[in-house]
């Protein structure tokens, strides 16, 4: 199909496309893929690195700490030391950006490592100036999703409450249904879940001196 304007130009269907539409979570994910502070070159930093180096050193001393406080060959220290093993695998799965974009592919994570990597520098070194709003923005993100969490719960207790455990009225389960979608429905539930990998304050990594003017909005000035 064509239309031909007024003056006589050629309109064809494709132009009257609707341009793809951009949903929160894109807009957010490419904002954090832009955030800087991961690499200084300058002062040869590279967040990821220290980082890893660091967890390291925070899994080693919990190790430590349960060999130390419990008696070998006890039940107590062989199931510490399996959640031990097991908070340690789940832990450098974050870091391994292979098996991040293998989790990807089978719907496991949504969020891409670069932007992954931004969203836990941020929540680190949220006390740092430049950091402060990047750190409210993220929080906001999980009251948003707290609020929806919130909104299905109390819909799934009113649908059992009206019909029970009927079939809802477009098909569905009703109810079960409901409830089922519960935690499938979180959009932000990687950045709720960054708590996890937090670190011990004193295993933190120090910023550089270049970085830390930059975070505190300080610029070269020449007078």
């Amino acid at each position: 199909m064509q239309i031909i304007t007024h003056n006589s130009q050629v309109i064809t269907r494709s132009w009257f496309k609707r341009p793809k539409k951009k949903t929160l979570f894109g807009v957010i994910q490419a904002w954090l893929e832009r955030i800087p502070f991961l690499v200084d070159e300058e002062a040869g930093f590279r967040f990821w690195d220290v980082y890893k180096g660091a967890a390291e050193t925070t899994f080693k001393e919990e190790k430590k700490r349960i060999t130390e406080r419990t008696e070998e060959g006890s039940k107590a220290r062989e199931e510490q030391l399996e959640n031990w093993e097991e908070s340690q695998t789940s832990f450098f799965a974050l870091l391994d950006e292979n098996l991040h974009e293998e989790m990807r592919k089978k719907g496991q994570r949504r969020l891409s490592f670069k932007a992954t990597q931004a969203a836990l520098l941020i929540t680190l070194y949220r006390d740092e100036p430049i950091l402060a709003a990047p750190w409210s923005l993220l929080n906001h993100l999980i009251d948003l999703d707290n609020g929806m969490q919130h909104w299905r719960h109390r819909h799934s207790v009113m649908a059992h409450r009206m019909i029970g455990t009927k079939m809802g009225t477009g098909g569905s389960s009703g109810y079960y249904y409901l409830k089922a979608t519960l935690q499938r429905g979180r959009v932000f539930d990687e950045i709720s879940n960054l708590s996890t990998y937090l670190l011990p304050k004193r295993h933190l990594p120090n910023l550089p001196a270049t970085m830390l003017r930059k975070m505190n909005f300080e610029h070269d000035r020449e007078y």
